[in-house]
């Protein structure tokens, strides 16, 4: 979801992490951030794809 003005609020936590590698010279090749599809927070919390049939 967008913030007003149009940003992302995750910004507020990447840029500053980003700005302190890079002070102890830590670099990066590069960043993805993508919002989870419903798919990846159900195998998050139960574990199971939701692809996976009712095994028991």
């Amino acid at each position: 979801m967008l913030a007003p003005g149009g940003s992302f609020p995750l910004w507020g936590t990447v840029v500053p992490l980003l700005q302190a590698l890079g002070d102890k010279g830590i670099t990066r090749g590069s960043l993805t951030v993508k919002r989870p599809s419903l798919g990846d927070v159900f195998l998050t919390l139960t574990g199971r794809s939701l692809r996976e049939g009712d095994r028991s």
